[in-house]
């Protein structure tokens, strides 16, 4: 369902409209004027800014519950444009999920669309849907320019965050071993995870779910290279889930 409108806003007309999606979620397009940016009320144009590598980046990613990927993907595809960047499935003993990634044709957005397994003893994003009544933004993920720094802060504040599992770090190949000499005994300390695509490295972190509910959760990634999204890591993610949250 799409609802569009026009807003006067300080003497211009600024077309806007909604794209009803996954859950009660609307997407909300704005037209861009002659300047090149928009102004919608109460918001204001500020000037672009300018990153100073201090703190969170920006929106990585965006992860979504669904209960079927082909809907969405065919609806992002043909309706926004969007095209598939990655297709996977991760699986565990008890639970798995598919997952697909749906960009934006300048790759600025991401949104990871993820479905549970049928037959498994337990699907996480079985009970996310259940918890959260319907479909919705599982996690966001942010990225860092230091990941040690940010977590070492954060941690600091008090947010909580998943360990890895078990053995984890001594499951490293040699060739993760050698390329992270420097800071292994950091991850460690701080639980971060690791992974490696053909592009290169990613580090990551994942929070315990924010809400009173096993919902929605944050993640918290730095990127040397790497295009991915961390498959062994998700898996790890899992492990973790499953041996650290009550069922």
């Amino acid at each position: 369902m799409t609802i569009t409108r026009t807003l006067d806003v300080q003497g211009l007309s600024i077309k806007v409209a909604k794209i009803k999606t996954f859950g009660n979620t609307y997407h909300t397009l704005v037209e861009y004027n002659d300047d090149n940016h928009f102004i919608i009320p109460n918001l204001y144009y500020t000037g672009k800014y300018t990153c100073n590598n201090d703190g969170l980046q920006d929106i990585d990613h965006i992860a979504i519950a669904v209960q079927d990927l082909n809907k969405y993907c065919s609806n992002y595809e043909s309706g926004l444009c969007f095209y598939m960047s990655h297709k996977e499935t991760v699986e565990t003993q008890k639970s798995g999920m598919n997952s697909v990634v749906m960009n934006s044709k300048n790759d600025s957005i991401k949104f990871v669309f993820v479905e549970g397994i049928n037959g498994k003893a337990m699907s996480q994003i079985s009970q996310f849907l259940y918890h959260n009544a319907g479909e919705g933004v599982q996690h966001l993920a942010f990225s860092s320019f230091d990941i040690l720094r940010d977590i070492s802060t954060y941690k600091a504040k008090g947010l909580d965050f998943l360990s890895a599992p078990t053995g984890y770090y001594s499951s490293f190949s040699s060739t993760l071993k050698m390329y992270f000499k420097k800071i292994l005994e950091d991850l460690k300390t701080y639980q971060i995870l690791v992974d490696r695509d053909e592009k290169g490295y990613l580090l990551q972190i994942f929070t315990r779910p924010i809400q009173t509910k096993p919902t929605l959760f944050l993640e918290i990634i730095q990127r040397d290279g790497s295009k991915g999204f961390g498959r062994n890591n998700i898996l790890a993610l899992f492990k973790s889930i499953e041996s650290q949250i009550k069922q």
